[in-house]
């Protein structure tokens, strides 16, 4: 697993040193407006391309 997303695991020493933030914060509340609150809250299943487009064109219209 490290190996594979070391790409994306962020260096938090570096980001601090730099002013940057270091939470997920903006990220989990992304998530919750674009895929959580239409695909979560209302009890539906979705098969995953479809929820994938889905989420897309959400980030889509909020971008």
């Amino acid at each position: 697993y490290l190996h594979r997303n070391k790409p994306y695991i962020p260096c938090y020493a570096i980001r601090k040193h730099l002013g940057l933030r270091n939470s997920s914060n903006i990220g989990e509340k992304m998530n919750d407006l674009v895929v959580s609150e239409r695909q979560k809250h209302n009890g539906m299943s979705w098969y995953k391309p479809g929820s994938v487009a889905l989420a897309s064109l959400t980030a889509l219209k909020r971008n």
